[in-house]
C-alpha cells in the first residue's frame, strides 16, 4: 500500500494509508486533535486563571508566585540602602557635630565619598594639626568598610606611605588571615562616619608599632623617638600653613 499526505494536515510529517478503511479515522482523528490544539490557544492571564479554578481546593487562595530579583535589581536596591544610611550620617553630624573633626561630601552629588577634617587630638604629638582625608564608601555598605587616605602629609606608624589609614575597623569583615586580629576587632555593621574617625583620632594618639603600615615610621618611633617628634612637628606647621 502506498502513502500519501493527507490534504489538509497542519503537520508536514503527518502520514495515513491510502486505501485503508480506517482512513476516515485517521482523518477525523486529526481534525478533532486540531480543534483541541485551537482550543488550548489561549492567552497566559486567562489559561493560568483556569488553572487555578481547576485546582484550587476550597477555602485556598493561589496567589502568584513572587517576583525574583536579578542580580543587577539585588545591587540597586542594596546601593539604594547605603545611600539612605549615609545621608543620614550627614544630617546627623550637621545637626550635632562632634569635636575634634568635621565632615562632608566631596562632591554633592556623591554621598560615598566624605571629606574629613581630623583635628590633631590635645596633649599628643599632632596636637594642634589639620589633617585633611578622604572617606570612600563601597556600594554595599554598611556590610563591608570604607577606606580612608590622609590627602595631608602624614608620618605615622599605623598610615601607609600613600596615606592610606591601617586601623582593624577598617579591615574586612570575618576572621583575620594572618592571624593578627580577632574577628572582633575588624570591621562590623554598626560602624558609623562618627566611630570610624573617632578610632583613627585614638590611633594618633596611640601608634601601634606592633604590625605598622609604615615600616619606616614605626622603626623611627621606637628607636629615635626625638626625630620622630620633629617631623610630626613639621608637619602640624604645615597643616597650619594650609588653612
Amino acid at each position: 500500500m502506498g502513502l500519501h499526505i493527507l490534504a489538509g494536515c497542519n503537520c508536514c510529517f503527518c502520514f495515513c494509508s491510502a486505501f485503508s478503511p480506517s482512513s476516515h479515522l485517521i482523518l477525523s482523528s486529526v481534525r478533532f486533535a486540531g480543534r483541541l490544539l485551537d482550543s488550548l490557544s489561549i492567552n497566559k492571564a486567562t489559561h493560568g486563571l483556569n488553572l487555578r479554578r481547576r485546582f484550587q481546593k476550597p477555602g485556598i487562595i493561589l496567589l502568584p508566585a513572587a517576583k525574583t530579583l536579578e542580580p543587577t535589581d539585588l545591587m540597586a536596591a542594596i546601593t539604594s540602602q547605603a545611600s539612605l544610611l549615609l545621608q543620614k550620617q550627614l544630617k546627623d553630624l550637621m545637626k550635632h557635630p562632634v569635636d575634634g573633626f568635621s565632615a562632608g561630601l566631596v562632591d554633592d552629588c556623591n554621598v560615598f565619598k566624605w571629606q574629613v577634617t581630623i583635628i590633631g587630638p590635645p596633649d599628643t604629638l599632632y596636637d594642634g594639626g589639620y589633617f585633611n582625608a578622604i572617606m570612600s564608601f563601597p556600594q554595599n555598605y554598611p556590610n563591608s568598610p570604607p577606606t580612608v587616605r590622609f590627602t595631608s602629609e602624614m608620618w605615622h606608624p599605623n598610615v601607609y606611605p600613600d596615606g592610606r589609614v591601617c586601623i582593624s575597623i577598617l579591615h574586612s569583615p570575618g576572621e583575620d588571615p594572618n592571624g593578627y586580629e580577632l574577628a572582633s576587632e575588624r570591621w562590623t555593621p554598626v560602624h558609623t562616619v562618627e566611630s570610624i574617625v573617632l578610632s583613627i583620632i585614638s590611633m594618633l594618639s596611640s601608634p601601634n608599632d606592633e604590625s605598622p603600615a609604615n615600616i619606616e615610621a614605626a622603626k623611627e618611633w621606637r628607636e629615635n623617638r626625638d626625630d620622630f617628634k620633629k617631623k610630626v612637628r613639621r608637619l602640624v606647621r604645615k597643616s597650619q600653613e594650609m588653612l
